[in-house]
């Protein structure tokens, strides 16, 4: 990659999108990360011999677990984020919706904005951010949920006790979504 699109690249120069580092899986998304994450001076780590955008403190954060916050709709937790030069865990919650869902399109977004709402003060004030993205898939609205890995090393000290903190402390919430037939029930 040259420099020119490293320093171009939209979602890892200080934009208003994060850049995956890791998927659901926990895999690398971006053969590029690696020249992004250089050009930030961001530390990284190994898996197998190869490049792998976090170090061994870092990836005992993530996991290919779901954490239970969001009104069952769950945190996915193998997802972390380049944003604006620094990394982020992210743990994101797919807001379901349509036939095969318990809410429509429309309480899903509703839900995912009230949740965006009670979550924006908490994150900004561990230096975090809470994105939205509507129909992220024809069935799904997606939150992404940035968090400092500092905020975490100093909250837990492995997935399991990151889950609980996330499930009990940053990302509990007392909002419901609203739950609508998707078609109407016949007499």
């Amino acid at each position: 990659m040259t420099d020119d699109q490293t320093t171009d690249y939209a979602h890892g120069d200080g934009s208003n999108a994060p850049l995956y580092m890791t998927n659901g899986c926990c895999e690398v998304t971006h053969d590029y990360v690696e020249d992004l994450l250089v050009k930030f001076g961001l530390p990284a780590g190994d898996f197998e011999g190869g490049f792998y955008p976090l170090t061994k403190q870092e990836e005992r954060y993530i996991g290919d677990d779901l954490a239970d916050v969001a009104d069952g709709f769950g945190a996915l937790l193998g997802y972390s984020a380049l944003y604006q030069g620094q990394k982020y865990l992210m743990p994101s919650i797919e807001l379901y919706f349509g036939e095969d869902g318990a809410v429509t399109e429309e309480d899903a977004l509703a839900y995912g904005q009230a949740l965006k709402e009670e979550y924006s003060e908490r994150l900004k004030a561990i230096g975090g951010h809470v994105f939205l993205e509507e129909n992220w898939d024809n069935d799904r609205h997606l939150m992404q949920v940035l968090i400092p890995f500092d905020y975490a090393f100093a909250n837990a000290k492995d997935l399991d006790s990151w889950t609980t903190h996330l499930e009990e402390t940053l990302l509990a919430t007392d909002l419901k979504a609203t739950v609508k037939p998707t078609t109407s029930p016949s007499p």
